[in-house]
């Protein structure tokens, strides 16, 4: 899952935050069913949603950069959603032609209105796969990047999971993963 978020305003993914006309956020930009489980927002919702890699995107006319980042807090106001994010530092901004191209796999239409819409892709493999990013650079990340645990492994958050890196004593890495209200080990790959 990937958050897809277009705007019209120039230089807003510059700014760290950003406001959704409440209709726009969310719900009537793609698959109902994915629209219908996170658009009330709800707490669960919310933890979830940032979890996602996002996508910063610029309508047509606009900008020409598009961005790779995270949701950092989500706040749902009377006739908007306030999103806070963060630009993924680490990775170049990608051409729009070239995020154009993938309109299928990324599962995008045209970016002729703004609005935000959650995409059942894994977002950062399928980016690799094109050949816009590196998997050696997003691995470079180290496993506690949101970018590799979120981006590149399997989530299973919607069972309440979620990876935590271990650094054990090893010749090889192994991973422990834990529930999200504990701290007891649960299982490891």
């Amino acid at each position: 899952m990937y958050n897809l978020l277009v705007t019209y305003t120039e230089g807003a993914w510059e700014k760290g935050a950003y406001e959704y006309p409440s209709g726009r956020a969310i719900g009537g930009y793609g698959d109902p069913d994915v629209s219908d489980r996170y658009k009330d927002l709800t707490r669960e919702a919310i933890s979830e949603l940032k979890t996602f890699p996002c996508l910063f995107v610029y309508e047509e006319g606009q900008g020409e950069d598009t961005y790779i980042g995270w949701i950092t807090a989500l706040k749902q106001r009377s006739n908007t959603v306030r999103i806070e994010f963060e630009i993924e530092k680490h990775l170049p901004p990608l051409p729009r032609a070239e995020i154009s191209k993938l309109s299928a796999e990324l599962d995008i239409g045209r970016y002729a209105h703004t609005h935000w819409a959650v995409k059942d892709i894994r977002l950062i493999p399928a980016l690799i796969k094109a050949g816009l990013l590196s998997e050696k650079k997003v691995r470079q990340q180290g496993l506690d990047s949101k970018i590799v645990q979120f981006g590149l492994m399997t989530p299973v958050s919607s069972q309440g999971w979620i990876p935590k890196p271990v650094v054990p004593k090893l010749p090889y890495p192994r991973m422990y993963w834990y529930r999200e209200d504990s701290n007891k080990r649960a299982k490891y790959l």
